[in-house]
């Protein structure tokens, strides 16, 4: 996965920090202070939690399938507080 990083948390996420994931690569630091960075996963699970507790700090950038499986995940989640 393809993971924007916003700048109120890329500290935690610039090249010569802790790894998060044995996988995690850092891809750039952006203009707006942003960070670029990929994990590899094998399934969905592995990677959504960790994403969730950030939010609303990171963006999925791609897959487009994951990124669309978080809001469909988010969107039940909210569902249900309307229940």
């Amino acid at each position: 996965a393809k993971i924007k990083v916003f700048p109120k948390i890329a500290r935690y996420f610039e090249q010569d920090m802790k790894k998060f994931f044995v996988s995690q690569k850092f891809i750039e630091k952006c203009d707006d202070g942003g960070i670029v960075v990929s994990v590899t996963y094998t399934q969905p699970l592995e990677i959504l939690p960790f994403i969730k507790k950030w939010l609303p700090n990171m963006k999925i950038l791609e897959p487009q399938e994951l990124r669309e499986e978080l809001i469909k995940d988010l969107q039940e989640s909210i569902d249900k507080q309307n229940l």
